[in-house]
């Protein structure tokens, strides 16, 4: 294994100070900048910033000419990394609810795929955000297709009035768990009707559904995860070409060996 102490050195110096890195991103993202003008776009004092630049100069990561300050071909390249590892380092941050109950390592999936993604999470003082968002989603589209690992009776219930007018075309895939429940009580005599009106589909995976999944006629996409409880925790939803690409595959793999449902066995 190649020795990293150099470069673990380099890491731990810039860590230790935060002006050290905001200096290198700002050079990054200006090109050159003057002692004055980093501490007014910095907030820092005017000794903080001589000493940052005096020790990002001796590690030949910054160099000057005159008064003006420029990143180093060595600078540049560590600029770049860093600013690459606080894009990822937010999307994680706002990410952390959805990642947490999400089984991302069992798929081929890109994180950088989830950068621009609108996040809808569970919090004290709204718990049920996720559920609201599935169940305004189910209004604003004529088609939705869903993977459901667990299914609300509420929200089954709004979606009654369009799917009886003909203005929305719903499939639902269910998690074989659910099959029962939705098959006995008040369940079944929602679902029984809403089939029978024309508009929806049900079907039974075959498989363990692991989170949710909404596909609507255009780009959009939803995936949204539950906690061990099976309360809902998060919903991403996004419109990015990558992310449908991936949904769309998802969804067959379970469709495939899903089977129908039909009013009668309801």
């Amino acid at each position: 294994m190649a020795d990293t102490s150099a470069a673990i050195g380099t890491l731990s110096f810039l860590t230790r100070s935060e002006p050290r890195t905001r200096i290198l991103l700002q050079l990054l993202s200006s090109g050159s900048l003057s002692r004055r003008q980093f501490r007014d776009q910095l907030s820092v004092s005017r000794s903080t910033i001589t000493r940052a630049l005096a020790a990002l100069e001796e590690r030949d990561l910054v160099g000057h000419d005159g008064g003006t300050y420029h990143l180093t071909p060595t600078g540049r390249i560590v600029a770049e990394t860093i600013a690459d590892a606080v894009d990822t380092l937010q999307v994680t941050d706002e990410l952390s609810t959805f990642l947490e109950w999400f089984p991302y390592s069992e798929y081929d999936i890109d994180l950088d795929d989830f950068r621009t993604a609108d996040i809808t999470v569970s919090t004290e003082v709204d718990p049920y955000a996720p559920s609201r968002k599935h169940a305004e989603s189910l209004g604003e589209f004529d088609q939705f297709r869903m993977l459901l690992p667990s299914i609300d009776l509420q929200v089954a219930r709004s979606t009654d009035d369009r799917l009886k007018n003909g203005d929305l075309d719903l499939e639902l895939l269910v998690s074989p768990e659910m099959e029962e429940t939705i098959s006995t009580g008040e369940f079944a005599s929602v679902l029984r009707e809403q089939i029978e009106s024309g508009s929806m589909t049900v079907l039974i995976s075959a498989d363990p559904i692991p989170f949710y999944l909404g596909l609507s006629r255009s780009d959009t996409v939803q995936i949204g995860v539950e906690d061990d409880e099976g309360f809902p925790r998060a919903v991403l939803e996004s419109d990015t070409e990558a992310l449908r690409s991936w949904c769309e595959t998802v969804y067959r793999q379970f469709r495939a060996d899903a089977r129908t449902k039909s009013a009668d066995e309801f």
